[in-house]
């Protein structure tokens, strides 16, 4: 039997309203190194299957989590990691390791550079491992001559056929590939890949793999019936819409008709990132006794009116404070008169009031200052009416 774990999504180097998340992430790429080292079975390969980095020129402790990732699984481990690059990646500036060779780490180029096959060996013999990024269809076209390449399906497609002509399906086949399968569920994190669906593919052309380990949607979940069509998840969660997702890797165990057996393994987080709701009144109350303070938090407040300096008292209790907005509450209006005189505020206190609605945030020192400033030369210019 052979047995893979399958990750994507990783988006190294990501911050989240300025925090930078490279903690975290490590702390979650160590609980799968550690799986792979203690695994029994042992795991024959780790799939990544795109999305590496969270941009195209990644900082460059990025850069160094990464190669900490592939000296611990290929080269302290002798465990081989195949990657492909997602569309956030750069797939040539993706060989970033030395000192490890083909054997442990395979990192697919783009496309037009040809396809890339890996074959690995368990007790029932090959398995072939197609590695697949992703796809640009003009390079799709370039590559295989098909002029039909025009979208993410049928370039796709132009790539699956390439492929069953180098093989013969004697042997059990996986697929890594990073896209948008079709009625998948997705959340706001993930980059549109083309506008008006053309970026999606339908997830019969993957029929004649016996895994599909994919990348790109940020939810775990299974594409088919069989379970043989997976994504993985990303490694965190990295907006407001994956707050209630559980995060985790996927193990594969496959035997030697290459059926296959899935776990979900879930990763535990330093920080989880969630939303409150509620009155500002009532979380601040309940502040001291939140045991997950530090947690990344979404705010989304019922009050009827802004509050003063709002996001500056939510991060004395929440430091990590994310965002905020101001929700309706499911009650009816009684009546439309204001509940705050509004008169009572200072010319500053309305820009702040004004700001913060808008913004969700607090305006800094220099805002206010440049406010002040700004106030006192209309002052001394002419008198306001009263």
């Amino acid at each position: 039997m052979a047995r893979f774990v399958h990750i994507a999504d990783l988006h190294l180097g990501r911050t989240l309203n300025n925090y930078s998340l490279l903690d975290e992430q490590k702390h979650a790429l160590d609980q799968i190194v550690r799986f792979i080292e203690e695994s029994k079975p042992a795991v024959d390969a780790l799939l990544i299957a795109g999305d590496v980095f969270d941009r195209a020129v990644p900082p460059t402790d990025a850069i160094v989590l990464l190669n900490d990732l592939f000296r611990a699984v290929a080269a302290k481990l002798a465990t081989p990691v195949f990657v492909i690059p997602g569309n956030h990646d750069n797939a040539h500036r993706m060989n970033l390791t030395h000192g490890l060779t083909k054997d442990t780490l395979r990192i697919a180029p783009s496309i037009e550079d040809g396809l890339t096959r890996v074959r690995i060996l368990d007790q029932f013999g090959p398995i072939d491992i197609f590695l697949v990024p992703f796809l640009e269809p003009a390079l799709v076209r370039f590559a295989t001559g098909d002029a039909s390449a025009r979208d993410q399906e049928s370039a796709l497609r132009a790539v699956i056929e390439q492929i069953h002509s180098q093989n013969d399906r004697a042997h059990r086949c996986v697929l890594m590939a990073h896209a948008f399968v079709r009625n998948a569920t997705q959340s706001d994190s993930e980059r549109d890949l083309y506008v008006g669906g053309s970026g999606q593919v339908d997830g019969s052309i993957f029929k004649s793999f016996d895994y599909v380990a994919l990348g790109h949607l940020h939810k775990a979940q299974t594409v088919d019936d069989a379970g043989r069509i997976q994504y993985s998840g990303s490694l965190l969660k990295y907006s407001k819409s994956e707050a209630s997702h559980s995060k985790s890797f996927t193990v594969i165990d496959m035997n030697a008709e290459g059926a296959v057996e899935t776990m979900r393994v879930p990763l535990n987080h330093k920080r989880d990132l969630r939303v409150v709701r509620g009155l500002f009144s009532s979380i601040v109350a309940g502040a001291e006794k939140d045991q997950n303070r530090d947690d990344f938090v979404f705010f989304e407040l019922e009050d009827d009116v802004p509050v003063s300096e709002v996001m500056v008292r939510l991060q004395g209790w929440y430091p990590n404070a994310v965002h905020l907005n101001y929700v309706e509450k499911e009650t009816e209006m009684v009546d439309s008169k204001p509940i705050v005189e509004h008169q009572e505020l200072t010319i500053q206190g309305h820009f702040r009031t004004f700001y913060e609605h808008v913004t969700g945030q607090s305006m800094d020192i220099q805002q206010n200052d440049a406010i002040e400033i700004l106030i006192a030369k209309m002052d001394a210019g002419e008198d306001r009416p009263s």
